[in-house]
């Protein structure tokens, strides 16, 4: 991509066999496989999974707010301490299994007994009705076990990510942004000083960008970024968690103004169904003025970030497979192109995963349709005929006698 404005670089971070999405959205990746007790848990609430929540506890479920809420309940002073020491730990039990944790087959039966034994007490507040010790007890431990490291895959292991913003050269009337992590487990974007700190679980996969928040000098422009450590960082920010960090982000300043920001866009045309032989066709794009696509030499068009464009057909040298022939067109991904016009409105970061789906007729293969009558119409069509007969015959019989 050429050179651009600091916030259209750092979008880009994090496409290193990896999925992150920002914004709140799920994250998909390999999480760590381990546990963290109540406690951590409710210090730790930025390495919640979201798709944990809402949470069921027995026959009631919980938002992130309410389940922190009964983490933070002080077992000394609510009135049922019991049942409520069985719904934490059932919540931490069920917090470390949703970031990754494997549980034996005893802890996930202990859960489901758990559940079972809270019913429709509503922990929400420290309400409802409180079980005896007893009746805890075996469970209690079971859970406690898990979520303390003593039994399953142990408990994780919590370390710090340090990172700082520089801009090089520092100019006078810039301001360097202020930063977020992003990790698997957890979503977070924690906004602060341009050096921030956060707690992550080790072996979690992270993301660091900038939050756009900076300020540019009069005549400069922020450009690149580049990122030193002593952990493995690539040049998008993506990097495995392995012990405590520290990081550098480093945004070139630049003189004059910032050029056009471009990005990449590809594709691919295949046949439905996918049948081998023949050639298909390939890829066309047309931009709205002043946009104009750059083909790339791989393969391709480098254009203007926010162009509206139209996908098309170049069919110079196609064919199809044998014995069938080019049917309708659709374009895609869903959601981006339109099917139907092909038109898009490239996005930042550009998109590599346009597509054209040619859907393939097999020639001769429309069946000749022959009309058909029911019953009642038949027996009509019959005394018809049989009226028409009768007719006939008695014209040419009175015909006989004249």
């Amino acid at each position: 991509m050429k050179a651009g404005k600091y916030l259209s670089a750092l979008s880009a971070f994090l496409m290193v066999g990896v999925m992150m999405v920002f914004s709140g959205t799920v994250l998909a990746a390999t999480y760590p496989n381990c546990t963290l007790a109540a406690s951590d848990w409710y210090s730790h609430q930025n390495e919640w999974v979201t798709t944990a929540f809402p949470l069921q506890i027995g026959t009631h479920t919980y938002s992130a707010t309410q389940v922190h809420n009964i983490l933070g309940e002080n077992l000394a002073t609510v009135h049922n301490p019991n049942i409520v020491s069985l719904g934490m730990a059932i919540i931490a039990a069920k917090l470390s299994i949703a970031q990754g944790a494997v549980a034996p087959a005893a802890v996930s039966q202990a859960l489901v007994d758990a559940n079972a034994l809270v019913g429709n007490v509503n922990l929400n507040g420290g309400g409802g009705q409180d079980l005896t010790a007893a009746q805890v007890a075996s469970l209690l431990a079971t859970l406690n076990d898990f979520n303390s490291g003593v039994t399953g895959p142990g408990t994780c292991t919590l370390v710090t990510v340090t990172a700082t913003v520089v801009l090089d050269p520092t100019t006078t009337g810039s301001t360097a942004p202020t930063l977020a992590l992003t990790c698997v487990p957890g979503v977070r974007a924690i906004s602060g000083t341009p050096t921030d700190t956060w707690t992550v679980i080790d072996g979690s996969t992270c993301k660091l960008e900038t939050n756009g928040d900076g300020v540019e000098a009069s005549g400069f422009y922020f450009d690149t970024v580049t990122f030193a450590s002593a952990v493995l960082i690539d040049s998008t920010g993506t990097f495995t968690v392995n012990g405590n960090a520290s990081i550098t982000a480093t945004i070139t300043v630049m003189a004059g103004s910032a050029p056009a920001t471009f990005a990449t866009i590809s594709g691919a045309v295949a046949f439905t169904p996918a049948i081998s032989g023949g050639t298909p066709p390939t890829l066309a794009l047309v931009c709205d003025a002043p946009a104009v696509p750059t083909p790339l030499p791989a393969g391709g068009w480098e254009i203007d970030e926010g162009a509206t464009c139209t996908l098309g057909l170049d069919m110079t040298g196609a064919t199809a497979p044998a014995g069938y022939s080019f049917d309708a067109v659709t374009f895609g991904p869903a959601g981006t192109v339109d099917p139907v016009t092909g038109e898009f409105t490239v996005p930042v970061g550009g998109i590599t995963n346009l597509s054209a789906s040619i859907a393939l007729l097999k020639n001769n293969s429309t069946p000749v349709s022959t009309p058909t009558l029911d019953p009642k119409a038949l027996l009509m069509l019959a005394l018809f005929m049989l009226l028409l007969g009768g007719i006939v015959i008695g014209r040419a019989k009175y015909s006989q006698k004249q």
